[in-house]
């Protein structure tokens, strides 16, 4: 979850399947999201690069393409400039499959994309001082959503719950869900809570005092979490580390197995972890852009997603790693940085950008 270098972004995280971008698409009486509402296609090869370790190949471009489409609202407007702003943007999107998502805004409203259209806006967090900021949707079923006051909702079946609240605290959070019956919630003093199907487990305290910046369960029996400087690991029911990864900075962590992660931090650095170690800082940005969201949908296949260097002149960038090898970027958005991303295989992922806007990656390899 990015917290440093980004003060336009909205979007903390991303997660979700092979979706199409639904431009214009009709609600049955529902807000959908129209085609006024969409950013044009601007996507550049970044200049070549050299290669900081033997499995890199910057000057390789990545395959597929990327392409913008429109503006996820959580005020259900639409607008044809990308100046403007909603109340508060989407702050997280979790897609498990190609024909259903779950996103929620800051501002309390959670949305549902089925088969094509944005709709279902919902109001259902009601502590304007509190702002959703984390959705995890493990099937098209179940999502669970948690807010800055430690309150999580729950979709299932189409329905979502009152807000239960896990702790009395007042921070960030986030959450990831292996499964209906397994998530992991964390937040800014160190704590993580598991939902085992029921009910929320009191505060576990494994990094006192620290900032919990991100967590991936791939499955009910392992997660792995970060903070600005350590990755801690939950293993058939207990947690351990700290673990060192780097001096300061870790963004997001994206664990497709138990054997493999990585993580980004805001210097352009991406650190794998394989066989249980971090390998050391890999430079994908030699300019100093910052590196702010990763997904790993396989050990052999990632996008990291961030922002150029010049705060004043804000550009979203991806990166594609594939096979092992780090492959060159692209500038996906002229307009903002891109602050979250998830595929859901090696021929798809959506990334949003600070305001809001969303780009979705495609490719036709086999």
């Amino acid at each position: 979850m990015l917290r440093r270098r980004f003060s336009k972004a909205v979007l903390h995280s991303i997660l979700c399947g092979p979706v199409m971008i639904c431009a214009g698409c009709g609600g049955g009486g529902q807000s959908s999201v129209e085609s006024s509402n969409t950013r044009a296609t601007v996507v550049t090869t970044l200049p070549a690069t050299s290669p900081t370790s033997a499995a890199s190949d910057h000057s390789s471009p990545p395959p597929g393409s990327w392409s913008m489409g429109p503006r996820l609202d959580s005020a259900g407007n639409s607008s044809t400039s990308s100046s403007s702003t909603a109340s508060f943007g989407v702050v997280s999107v979790s897609c498990p499959t190609s024909t259903f998502c779950g996103a929620v805004g800051a501002d309390g409203y959670a949305f549902t994309y089925t088969h094509g259209n944005w709709s279902g806006k919902k109001h259902i967090d009601t502590d304007s001082a509190a702002a959703l900021q984390s959705i995890s949707c493990p099937t098209a079923m179940f999502c669970m959503a948690v807010d800055g006051h430690g309150t999580a909702f729950m979709l299932s079946d189409g329905s979502w719950s009152s807000g239960q609240q896990f702790e009395s605290g007042i921070g960030n959070t986030t959450v990831a869900c292996a499964s209906s019956n397994f998530c992991v919630a964390a937040d800014d003093q160190g704590n993580v809570f598991t939902y085992t199907g029921r009910s929320w487990s009191s505060a576990d305290d494994i990094d006192s005092g620290g900032v919990i910046d991100g967590i991936s369960c791939p499955i009910v029996t392992f997660c792995m979490a970060i903070d600005g400087a350590n990755s801690f690991t939950y293993s058939n029911g207990q947690w351990s580390g700290p673990e060192p990864v780097e001096m300061n900075g870790l963004d997001s962590i994206s664990c497709p197995t138990s054997t493999f992660c990585s993580a980004v931090d805001g210097d352009g650095n991406v650190f794998s972890y394989e066989r249980g170690a971090w390998s050391a800082a890999e430079v994908l940005d030699p300019d100093g852009g910052v590196l702010s969201s990763v997904s790993c949908p396989t050990s052999t296949f990632c996008t990291a997603v961030g922002g150029g260097s010049n705060p004043e002149s804000p550009t979203g960038n991806a990166y594609t790693f594939e096979s092992g090898t780090w492959l060159g970027g692209k500038q996906v958005d002229t307009s903002d940085y891109l602050v979250a991303v998830s595929c859901s295989s090696s021929t798809f992922c959506m990334a949003a950008s600070g305001d809001g806007y969303v780009a979705a990656y495609s490719s036709n390899k086999d």
